[in-house]
């Protein structure tokens, strides 16, 4: 799996962090341990090739916060991410402010 992350330019990285996102939320809820190991690896392995600024290990906590906060942040993290890279920094800008609300 680690391979073929490699191989993804960031857009296409972010497109499989926001559905391992959306699927670590679906295992939390129903407290799926091997799909929370099994996604939290995938996560983990994104994490390592996604830069830094993308906030990857904030997205990897938020999926897994099973709270309704938890729920909007790693939302909001995915968000940010994908304006990042559309170089959309007024948006980024004002998804900041929703998330330091937050936390």
């Amino acid at each position: 799996e680690h391979v073929l992350f490699e191989l993804m330019n960031d857009h296409d990285k972010l497109g499989e962090l926001s559905k391992l996102v959306a699927t670590m939320r679906f295992a939390t809820e129903r407290n799926d341990e091997a799909l929370i190991d099994e996604t939290d690896a995938s996560i983990a392995a994104l994490e390592r090739l996604l830069p830094e600024h993308y906030w990857p290990g904030k997205v990897r906590a938020a999926s897994k916060d099973i709270s309704t906060n938890g729920a909007t942040l790693a939302q909001l993290y995915v968000e940010r991410c994908y304006k990042l890279i559309g170089e959309d920094f007024p948006a980024v800008e004002q998804i900041e402010k929703k998330i330091a609300r937050l936390t």
